[in-house]
């Protein structure tokens, strides 16, 4: 672990973290929504229709997309643990304009979610909840080797303060 970006903002949200990708092929793979996006900010979300993190994260999420897409700042939804209907309709009732893909799991199945890529990532880097949802990855510079995550809801303040100073 690299450590946490420390912006000096006092909340219960979880900051980014920087990590040294270890497993460069696993990442690869949960990462490919964004493979031939090039941008000096790439945020990936990792979500559930069902999880209320997430439905209370995706407001923030939306605003920040709508901010930030006419800079130099990619954006993109993977929905997991749901079944594709539901999982749009989440994304439809919830008006989001982020570009959005499905994940490896069609359903809230908690031994099938144990032999998933992204379950697998998550633990290499210490993330112990039981759905890992939300789950965020901000990519620097194309560098995946060095990479952000935010294992859970970030504050929005902190963020957009994190973009204006590297934009």
């Amino acid at each position: 672990m690299l450590g946490s970006i420390s912006l000096d903002i006092n909340n219960n949200y979880v900051p980014i973290e920087l990590i040294n990708v270890k497993n460069e092929q696993s990442i690869l793979t949960l990462l490919k929504p964004l493979k031939k996006i090039h941008s000096k900010i790439q945020i990936l979300s990792y979500l559930s229709e069902w999880c209320p993190d997430c439905i209370n994260q995706i407001s923030s999420l939306s605003k920040i997309y709508d901010d930030y897409k006419n800079f130099d700042l990619t954006m993109r939804i993977v929905m997991d643990y749901a079944q594709k209907k539901a999982s749009e309709k989440f994304i439809k009732n919830n008006d989001i304009s982020i570009p959005y893909s499905f994940g490896e799991l069609f359903e809230k199945d908690e031994l099938l979610r144990l032999k998933t890529e992204f379950y697998k990532f998550r633990k290499t880097v210490n993330d112990n909840r039981k759905w890992g949802v939300p789950f965020h990855f901000i990519i620097f510079n194309n560098q995946i080797s060095k990479v952000g995550i935010i294992k859970g809801e970030f504050n929005d303040a902190e963020i957009r303060t994190y973009f204006l100073k590297n934009l």
